[in-house]
C-alpha cells in the first residue's frame, strides 16, 4: 500500500527492513547527524524489552496489525517502558500520512501533544511499578470504505490477553483473552478504537 512504516533503531518494538528498490525517509532533529546502515538486521539495535520477574517496572508491548485484502500494516505498536510517559517522549514515533491510494495504517493520534501534535506509529506510557489499569486510543484508516478489516494483536502474551478492545464507533467490546482478532467493515476513512489493559 501507500503507507509508511516508522523505525528509529532505538524504539521498542519497531522493525526495519530496507528492500531494494523501497523508497525511506530519514529524519535528523540535530545538525552533524550521520546515517549509517547496519549490515545486520538481527535486532537493529533495539534496545531488549526487559522480562526478568521480580523487577518492579518492566517494559512490555503489544502489536497491532490491520489487514484488509492485499494491504497489510504491522507497525503499530503500544505499550509500557521506563523513561516513557504519557507525553510525548523519545519511544513515540511520528508515522507520516500515506503518500497515495490504496492505503492501510493503523496510528495513535495525539492532537493534545501541542508541539508534537500529529499521528504515532508508537505510543509508549511509563512503566508502572504497581499493576494500574491503562488505555490508548488508535485509529484504523484506510482508503476503502466498506471492505473488511481484521485487526489482530500479538507480543506479551500476559499483556495481550489482559485487555479490552473497545470499537469506538459501533460499541462493540471484546475481551483479548477470548479472540485473536476482530473483523469490523469500516463505514468511513477512520475507525476509531480504544484499548484498555486490564491487570
Amino acid at each position: 500500500g501507500a503507507s509508511y512504516a516508522s523505525f528509529d533503531g532505538q524504539s521498542p518494538g519497531s522493525e526495519g527492513t530496507l528492500v531494494p528498490w523501497d523508497g525511506f525517509w530519514v529524519k535528523a532533529y540535530k545538525s552533524g547527524i550521520k546515517l549509517r546502515i547496519p549490515a545486520s538486521t538481527s535486532n537493529c539495535g533495539a534496545p531488549a524489552l526487559a522480562t526478568t520477574p521480580g523487577t518492579r517496572a518492566q517494559s512490555w508491548l503489544v502489536r497491532l496489525t490491520a489487514t484488509q485484502g492485499d494491504l497489510v500494516d504491522d507497525s503499530a505498536v503500544l505499550g509500557q517502558h521506563p523513561g516513557s510517559r504519557r507525553a510525548w517522549d523519545k519511544n513515540d514515533l511520528r508515522e507520516l500520512a500515506p503518500f497515495d491510494s490504496p492505503f492501510l495504517t493503523v496510528v495513535f493520534p495525539h492532537p493534545e501533544w501541542t508541539d508534537r501534535a500529529g499521528d504515532y506509529a508508537t505510543d509508549f506510557h511509563l512503566a508502572a511499578q504497581i499493576l494500574a489499569r491503562d488505555n490508548w486510543r488508535f485509529d484504523v484508516r484506510t482508503s476503502e470504505i466498506e471492505v473488511p478489516v481484521t485487526l489482530s494483536w500479538s507480543g506479551s502474551e500476559r499483556h495481550r490477553r489482559q485487555a479490552l478492545l473497545v470499537d469506538l464507533e459501533t460499541g462493540a467490546r471484546l475481551f483479548t483473552d477470548e479472540h485473536e482478532s476482530y473483523t469490523f467493515t469500516p463505514q468511513t476513512d477512520r475507525h476509531r478504537f480504544r484499548w484498555i489493559y486490564i491487570p
